[in-house]
């Protein structure tokens, strides 16, 4: 499920977040902030043998994500990594990582009463707790498989959502075949093709963000 809190509007607004709300990658940043140095020897030996896995193509980029997470997150509370996630929305997604262009448009779609959707391959235990403070109606992401014990199990819960898995969860949370009409959708490399190709089917419009922040029109591959 979705982290989410009910608002009810007309149009609907679907924002990626690295790279296109934030500067940079997140995921990293939050790696290195639930680093724990006494794990330093293990997790060494286990990066060098995922990366290697990784380059001699024996795993996939989104697998090699998940391996990553895993290996500082497995057997961590669910409980510790959510504060753990609020602690570094609060401190590490600051102003001056954000784009001014993109969050003018996303002020914009508030004002409006639009329904804005945070729609991420990062992990939602640490982006939900800013995209609902800051007025997100829901967050669909990446989030981790919690065991029995109530601990991360070093898996994600389901496919990392990226590409044709940002179409298929907006789908799922709107309960509809197609996005609403005149819909519009932010992202910035080809993960958010199929999100816009989603809302350009129902008639509305996608922006590509660049690099250095700004936004053009995106018209198709």
């Amino acid at each position: 499920m979705p982290f989410f809190h009910t608002v009810s509007s007309r149009k609907v607004a679907f924002f990626d977040f690295d790279g296109t709300l934030l500067r940079g990658d997140s995921g990293w940043r939050f790696l290195l902030f639930c680093f724990r140095l006494r794990d330093f020897p293990n997790l060494f030996l286990l990066f060098l043998g995922v990366l290697k896995d990784f380059f001699t193509g024996k795993i996939n980029r989104n697998r090699l994500k998940e391996r990553l997470f895993g290996a500082v997150l497995r057997r961590r509370s669910l409980k510790e990594i959510y504060m753990l996630g609020k602690i570094f929305s609060q401190k590490h997604l600051l102003e001056n990582y954000q784009f001014r262009d993109v969050f003018q448009k996303f002020e914009m779609h508030k004002q409006r009463g639009d329904r804005c959707i945070l729609v991420s391959a990062s992990l939602g235990e640490y982006l939900a707790p800013w995209a609902l403070k800051n007025g997100f109606e829901a967050v669909l992401a990446t989030r981790l498989e919690k065991g029995f014990d109530g601990c991360a199990t070093g898996r994600f819960m389901s496919k990392n959502c990226h590409g044709p898995e940002k179409k298929k969860r907006i789908l799922a949370y709107l309960k509809s075949s197609k996005a609403p009409e005149e819909s519009i959708a932010y992202g910035n490399s080809s993960g958010d093709f199929e999100m816009f190709e989603m809302v350009l089917e129902a008639q509305g419009k996608a922006f590509f963000v660049l690099p250095n922040g700004k936004i053009k029109p995106w018209l198709g591959r």
